[in-house]
């Protein structure tokens, strides 16, 4: 073979060779964002369960009766309701960090958001938010602080 083929299989050889690392490369990189995703889901899932083991549903039917009606709340009215506030919370969360991985699409994200600013301006959730907004990722807080001030 001459030398400028064998240069020429050479170079073919090594973009090969580059080519199949990067493809290895984003396949890993595809893995960990499913192995990450599929770890937020179970522990967003575990949270609501723990959650909602402490709300009995006939509770929280009257509570968010009462709620919406705008009548006082007793105080296991109160605990039912930022339950449920805090079980959307992690929710929305977790379609924040699906939404990012891209593993969202905008469809979803967006009702998400319409769902925030339902939600976002009552007292009794901004309450909640100011005293748990720390444990949730930063990029998350952004969101929903600017939810709530919109």
């Amino acid at each position: 073979m001459s030398t400028s083929k064998h240069s020429w299989v050479e170079v073919l050889g090594i973009f090969g060779v580059i080519a199949g690392l990067a493809f290895v490369g984003f396949e890993l990189k595809q893995s960990r964002d499913i192995a990450v995703a599929q770890m937020y889901q179970d522990r967003a899932a575990l949270d609501i369960q723990i959650r909602t083991y402490f709300a009995p549903s006939e509770a929280v039917y009257s509570a968010f009766t009462k709620f919406q009606d705008g009548k006082e709340l007793t105080a296991q009215e109160r605990t039912s309701i930022e339950r449920a506030f805090g079980n959307i919370l992690i929710y929305w969360e977790s379609n924040h960090q699906l939404y990012e991985m891209g593993m969202l699409d905008e469809e979803h994200w967006t009702a998400s958001i319409e769902s925030m600013n339902l939600i976002s301006k009552h007292p009794l959730f901004i309450s909640l938010w100011n005293a748990e907004k720390d444990s949730y990722r930063t990029t998350f807080r952004e969101i929903v602080n600017a939810q709530i001030s919109q």
